[in-house]
């Protein structure tokens, strides 16, 4: 395929994810992409998707999607991801999947092979790694004389706060999970009523047997299988993946800890010389996002403020902080480099890797080497043993 050339995709998946980002950013990339069909388990989410694209065919099972003509599909469903990437690698399309990649290193290494016959790039939705400033950070970090320590910090409020400015099909009042027990608006986006319960049970069975393969006996207790799914595969693989795209691989888990819920995460890694320290924290009292990376050396500290990315205008901060040794000078110097959203870049960046045959920044096997991380921190927590190279995939 050529540079310029437009492609034509098609979205499984109609949901959240898709109303705050993707369906709005392939609006604003015309020149790059043409919605050709969409599908859901809801006809409602469907149709809600279809406005921005009238002319595009609509679906309620993803195999007749996957037999269109289409160059490319994005998969945005909040189940299992594997077996629909599976099947469009096999269809001979190109893939753009929302992170997880997948649930098991086992399944993983099962999208390896197909987009490996096929020839077909598969991309993983990191978003934070779209950002300018977070490319800045890397370069600024591989600079340093003598990094020392790494750390990240991630404290969670509610994510409903977070996504009430976007046009999105409204909360389905009939749903029972509609409203948190809490009132928090803790729970986005429930199933809607219009899906099959029957569907639902049978891929909430699917999704539960990839735990299990996963994380074997461990996935028998509900707070660790539920920590694994949703607290790890959900959002501490974006930290995960952050501090992969700076360090590279770790050569050691050193330890993991899980809170009960509330919730929160504890890993240190090394890379290397250096240690890495990642926490997290759910605080659903307070409503302000926090998530820091920070890199440590003796003459200088680099630190990467993260918004919220469903936020669309508010930027990153880079900081940088040095002084003079032997005295009391010290100075702070704090940058915004861009406005751009990082949900954009992720699209330029997918159709760029198609058209000039390339693999993308975040392909699949970036992606599994974080469901491989996820994996291995269950084990360092359950067996209270550090783990050497948890993101060898040959651990799986």
């Amino acid at each position: 395929m050529q540079g310029g050339e437009r492609l034509r995709v098609g979205l499984i998946g109609c949901g959240l994810i898709a109303q705050v980002a993707h369906l709005p950013n392939l609006r604003a990339l015309p020149e790059l992409y043409e919605v050709r069909a969409l599908c859901d388990l809801s006809a409602q989410s469907t149709e809600f998707a279809a406005r921005g694209f009238p002319d595009a065919r609509r679906f309620g099972c993803a195999e007749e999607l996957l037999a269109e003509p289409l160059d490319a599909v994005f998969v945005l469903t909040t189940g299992d991801h594997a077996p629909l990437v599976v099947a469009a690698a096999q269809a001979g399309l190109h893939v753009f999947v929302e992170k997880p990649l997948c649930l098991s290193v086992a399944e993983g290494a099962e999208i390896l092979r197909a987009a490996g016959h096929t020839g077909v790039h598969v991309m993983v939705g990191y978003v934070r790694r779209y950002y300018r400033e977070y490319e800045e950070l890397v370069r600024r970090v591989q600079a340093l004389d003598e990094l020392q320590l790494a750390r990240i910090t991630l404290w969670n409020p509610p994510p409903g706060l977070y996504v009430q400015h976007h046009d999105l099909l409204s909360i389905d009042a009939t749903h029972p999970h509609a409203v948190a027990p809490d009132g928090a608006a803790s729970v986005v986006y429930p199933p809607r009523s219009d899906i099959d319960p029957e569907r639902l049970s049978e891929l909430q069975s699917e999704d539960d047997r990839s735990v299990r393969q996963a994380i074997g006996e461990a996935a028998s207790d509900p707070h660790l299988h539920r920590t694994y799914r949703f607290g790890l595969l959900d959002g501490f693989i974006h930290d995960f993946n952050a501090i992969r795209g700076v360090l590279g691989e770790p050569d050691e888990l050193r330890f993991a800890d899980i809170r009960l819920p509330p919730g929160g995460l504890t890993a240190v890694m090394r890379f290397g010389e250096v240690e890495c320290l990642i926490v997290s924290a759910n605080l659903p009292g307070i409503a302000r996002y926090v998530n820091e990376l920070t890199f440590l050396s003796p003459s200088e500290r680099l630190t990467l403020n993260l918004p919220y990315t469903y936020l669309r205008d508010v930027a990153p901060t880079l900081v940088t902080e040095g002084g003079s040794p032997g005295t009391a000078h010290a100075w702070r110097r704090e940058e915004t480099i861009s406005h751009e959203w990082p949900f954009r870049r992720e699209l330029v960046e997918f159709h760029a890797a198609i058209t000039e045959g390339r693999e993308p920044r975040t392909n699949a096997e970036d992606g599994l080497r974080d469901v491989a991380l996820a994996t291995q921190f269950v084990r360092c927590f359950t067996e209270h043993t550090p783990i050497c190279t948890p993101t060898d995939l040959g651990h799986g």
